[in-house]
């Protein structure tokens, strides 16, 4: 039963007119109100997750990159470690492998150059500050002056050098190995650098055991002696290095194989004498730089 909204009479409940007064009855509007608005409402929120979901492609996506970019170089560490580890077992068995290993080890030799002679001026500084301050409380109660502390424009410039006197020798023997091998010489300049460094792996070990051992000891006379014969022999590697890296081309070129690696001796002598001069001409300037600030 339902009641007559003009006469409030009961009528039935499928009755289309009131037997009343007659009016006519139509369904209940809030229940068809209701149902569309609850369905327009059902397909706003479907819209809306769609849109959500287009809006947003690149968040999965995004993530997807990461994790490939980050097992990447997971991967390039791992190959170039192995690539690291088979050039100190066999030096001369070049591998085949990613062009920019030669290129990352000479920058890993520098630095550990530059820490390890940073880090003996360092020390040699500071001795001489306390010496200064021994000396000065002879005649005063007070210290004479605070220690001297490198900057880091000496350990970068000191890695430049180090970095570009490594190419300009590799570009010399580069030369050399072409003119040796002619056209038959098909080997790039990275390529070619991946070889010698691969030639001179053991650098990078002497390097970090010369930083150790500055690191370790005291300044004196055997550190600095076992340190001038570490990087003497460290130059005599990277010699025989470059050496090979002309001779083991095929004749075929301007010169035989003997005179290019002569050739390319002589000029690298001179660049690694070049280098040297800027090396002691930094480690001046901060002998210098000392001296001004004690007196």
């Amino acid at each position: 039963m339902k009641h007559c909204p003009n006469c409030n009479a009961e009528v039935d409940a499928d009755a289309k007119f009131c037997t009343s007064c007659g009016t006519r009855l139509t369904p209940n509007p809030t229940a068809a109100i209701n149902q569309p608005a609850t369905a327009a409402k059902s397909s706003n929120n479907s819209n809306t997750s769609q849109q959500n979901v287009k809006s947003n492609p690149a968040q999965p996506q995004q993530a997807t990159q990461n994790r490939i970019n980050s097992q990447a170089w997971q991967d390039s560490l791992k190959n170039y470690w192995h690539w690291l580890v088979a050039a100190w077992k066999k030096p001369f068995a070049n591998q085949v492998t990613n062009q920019y290993f030669g290129i990352i080890s000479l920058f890993l030799e520098a630095l550990l150059f530059s820490l390890g002679l940073g880090h003996l001026a360092q020390k040699g500084t500071s001795t001489a500050t306390d010496t200064a301050n021994s000396l000065a409380s002879v005649f005063s109660d007070s210290s004479y002056h605070a220690a001297y502390s490198l900057g880091f424009g000496f350990y970068f410039s000191i890695i430049l050098i180090i970095f570009i006197a490594a190419l300009a020798m590799i570009g010399v023997s580069f030369l050399m190995f072409h003119a040796v091998g002619g056209n038959q010489s098909q080997e790039t300049f990275l390529n070619y650098t991946n070889r010698i460094v691969h030639y001179s792996s053991s650098i990078l070990v002497l390097d970090l055991i010369f930083c150790l051992i500055v690191f370790l000891s005291s300044v004196g006379f055997s550190t600095i002696l076992f340190s001038v014969l570490l990087l003497s022999l460290v130059s005599l590697i990277w010699t025989i290095a470059l050496i090979c890296g002309v001779v083991t081309s095929k004749n075929g070129g301007q010169f035989d194989r003997i005179y290019g690696a002569a050739v390319a001796t002589l000029i690298c002598s001179l660049i690694e004498s070049i280098t040297v001069y800027l090396i002691v001409s930094k480690l001046g300037d901060v002998v210098s730089s000392l001296l001004q600030s004690l007196f």
